[in-house]
């Protein structure tokens, strides 16, 4: 199934919060020619400059920006827009970041992580980045330097007036289940991308790293929670939630085997 958003569609992909799996939903659903994708360049250059600097003709086309970006692309965009984005528990996004990190060596932060046999612990000590320091609502207010109370209100009253809607990707399927009624899709089926192939420190993290994780990503929590809390009254309110569920693992199950994709393919789903 492929249509055409009535708004702009901007997805915040935010760093290991199952963005990847999401771009690729969202390439089969919208016409490839509406989608515009905010890239990386090199290790530490995106392409939201080339982006910005596009005719204006070039830039009406575009009805569903995605990639790595700070919220406040909306202004480049022509026509109303609206944001969506997923959430993830600090704990388990630093993680998957940690591990993600080790797989690619062409990361910027590869060099430093495995060329000094970094464990996990002194990674979340040691490394002065903005990836494992409150990140999320970095992007989400727009104002990655500044204070941790100003990024969390900022990104509460942005998502409050401009999000359509923010998912969790504990509650992945569900979300997906929501965002479905929200825009009329047909059955959000999809494969996992960008997954770590490895991962190497699936343990259970020590309480001092625990705790040091949630000292340097307290706003982010309290934007999990806040997010959680309207998540669940959502699911409460979703008729027929029970029988979506079981129709989008019925349809993941198919989209895993390629007999199965190809049917859901020609069938549009």
């Amino acid at each position: 199934m492929e249509v055409k958003p009535k708004k702009n569609l901007i997805f915040l992909h935010l760093p290991k919060n199952g963005g990847a799996t999401f771009n690729a939903l969202l390439n089969r659903i919208y016409y490839k020619e509406v989608v515009h994708q905010i890239r990386l360049k090199d290790k530490n250059t995106l392409t939201t400059e080339d982006f910005i600097e596009l005719p204006e003709k070039d830039r009406a086309r575009i009805k569903v920006l995605k990639g790595h970006m700070f919220y406040g692309l909306h202004e480049h965009l022509i026509g109303p827009s609206e944001y969506i984005t997923f959430l993830r528990q600090p704990e388990k996004r630093i993680l998957s970041f940690y591990n993600f990190v080790q797989e690619r060596p062409n990361h910027r932060l590869y060099d430093k992580v495995v060329g000094n046999n970094m464990s996990f612990a002194k990674f979340v000590e040691e490394m002065d980045t903005a990836d494992i320091h409150n990140a999320q609502v970095r992007y989400i207010s727009g104002l990655p330097d500044a204070d941790e109370s100003l990024m969390l209100t900022t990104a509460i009253e942005n998502i409050e007036k401009h999000f359509a809607f923010v998912g969790l990707q504990e509650l992945y399927d569900e979300s997906l289940i929501l965002l479905k009624n929200y825009y009329g899709w047909g059955i959000p089926y999809y494969t996992f991308k960008n997954k770590a192939q490895n991962p190497k420190t699936r343990k259970i993290v020590d309480p001092k790293t625990k705790a040091l994780i949630e000292k340097k990503n307290r706003a982010d929590l309290e934007l999990h929670a806040y997010i959680e809390k309207k998540i669940i009254q959502a699911l409460e309110k979703t008729k027929s939630l029970d029988s979506d569920l079981y129709k989008l693992n019925l349809a993941n199950k198919f989209a895993n085997n390629r007999i199965g994709l190809k049917l859901l393919k020609k069938f549009k789903l």
